[in-house]
């Protein structure tokens, strides 16, 4: 089993998998993560839980950080 976070992007209906490297997050906070497109600035739509090995595609990225409220403006 591994752990993961859910996060969803606003200009995207889907959501993708981070590791949250051992960091407790709550639905609907904001994070700063690495994407295809550089860094962008995320939700929180699955908090902390396991989920089979198998059911990754690829590697987890991790989160860069919680989004401070400069991210946000």
């Amino acid at each position: 089993m591994v752990e993961i976070i859910g996060v969803g992007f606003m200009k995207a209906n889907k959501t993708y998998y981070f590791d949250p490297a051992g960091v407790s997050y709550e639905l609907g906070e904001l994070v700063i993560v690495e994407t295809a497109r550089g860094m962008e600035l995320g939700h929180i739509s699955i908090a902390n839980c396991e989920i089979d090995e198998s059911e990754l595609v690829a590697p987890l990225k991790g989160v860069e950080r919680k989004a401070t409220k400069e991210d946000i403006q």
